[in-house]
């Protein structure tokens, strides 16, 4: 059984062979995987809202499968490494530290060196829901 191939590279392509394999069908068939995957591909360059509307497929599915399936907090790094001494400096000193996380928001602090509270923020911080 050949699989249907679909351009990953052009939304107007996919959209006239989306309407072949459409045609070519009767009934409630599921889209092939990679229609889906030649969509989620498009999505990424040029936003899942206007794919889906082009291609009339369901904005959700698309936007999921478009982002890899991971959530924010599923590919957020599970260590995040802290250098201490040049950062914080000598005990009783002010330091900044800056935080910002994959969506562009930021947030900066100005500690002592207090390392339990900046690590507490962080924590705090990047585990916000968005």
């Amino acid at each position: 059984m050949t699989h249907p191939s679909f351009s990953p590279t052009d939304l107007r392509q996919l959209q006239r062979q989306l309407s072949t394999w459409r045609r070519q069908r009767s009934g409630r068939v599921r889209l092939p995987e990679a229609l889906w995957q030649s969509a989620a591909t498009l999505a990424q360059r040029h936003g899942a809202s206007l794919v889906a509307r082009t291609l009339h497929l369901d904005y959700y599915k698309l936007r999921r499968r478009s982002a890899g399936g991971a959530s924010p907090a599923e590919s957020a790094p599970a260590f995040v490494e802290l250098q201490v001494a040049p950062a914080l400096g000598p005990s009783g000193s002010e330091a900044s530290v800056e935080l910002s996380d994959g969506t562009g928001a930021r947030m900066t602090l100005r500690v002592r060196s207090e390392l339990p509270t900046v690590v507490a923020l962080a924590e705090s911080f990047w585990r916000r829901p968005r």
